[in-house]
């Protein structure tokens, strides 16, 4: 994986590319493993923005809340 930074000096340590399918077509070695539904919340959002709002944003037991 290439190494990224923001101007804010902020580094992207853990970076995974997942198609919008919920695929994960690459990944670093430390990039955390996520249940297919969580992916597929996040992808859902691309089709149906607010989605996560209305949800909230599951990933490894967690949930968070979105204000839109």
């Amino acid at each position: 994986m290439c190494d990224i930074e923001d101007h804010e000096g902020h580094r992207l340590t853990t970076p995974a590319i997942v198609v919008h399918d919920g695929f994960v077509w690459a990944q670093s070695a430390t990039f955390p493993q996520f249940k297919p539904e969580e992916i597929n919340g996040i992808t859902t959002d691309f089709d149906e923005p607010g989605h996560l709002a209305r949800t909230g944003l599951h990933l490894r037991g967690t949930i968070a809340v979105l204000y839109m």
